[in-house]
């Protein structure tokens, strides 16, 4: 019986400290300058990449290549979380690759605070706006590549970059 009571006392403190560390790996991982290498809603593809020290992004409808544009800069989001999970988020639009690593032309937009949550085993970045919220399940994360899933259904695919 005492062996039980044990159990039953340390288990949620095992369960926290396994969510505690599931969401300060995550945090790690998540930190840092992520290029949008993919979006995808519905019909719709955009593509982008690096080539040449230029962005291009490409536009497909249908699996039809509808448009391709080459510009300087490009869309880019920059993730910092603390190991609570607790972030800051920010979105370049004309993100611009530069000789120095501070060197980048910025637009930027309503910024939301992100949060990590864990819910189902799944970790999900929970996005507080100035006007709602919002979040978006982190599908895969490795060193080097991000992929996302909104409430909307739009799925974006990153690259790290920094």
């Amino acid at each position: 019986m005492r062996h039980i009571l044990i159990i039953l006392i340390f288990s949620p403190i095992l369960a926290f400290s396994q969510t505690n560390s599931k969401i300060e790996s995550t945090a790690s991982k998540l930190t840092g300058t992520w290029l949008l290498e993919r979006y995808e809603r519905d019909s719709l593809v955009r593509t982008q990449q690096i080539v040449n020290n230029k962005f291009i992004e490409e536009t497909y409808v249908l699996g039809k290549l509808t448009g391709k544009e080459e510009s300087k800069g490009g869309y880019v989001i920059e993730l910092s979380f603390n190991p609570n999970g607790k972030g800051s988020h920010q979105e370049y639009y004309e993100y611009e690759l530069a000789a120095k690593d501070d060197d980048f032309i910025e637009i930027n937009t309503c910024q939301p605070v992100p949060e990590l949550k864990i819910r189902n085993g799944k970790i999900y970045i929970h996005m507080t706006y100035m006007m709602g919220e919002g979040e978006e399940e982190i599908l895969q994360l490795t060193t080097n590549s991000l992929e996302l899933l909104n409430d909307d259904g739009i799925r974006r695919t990153f690259k790290r970059i920094k």
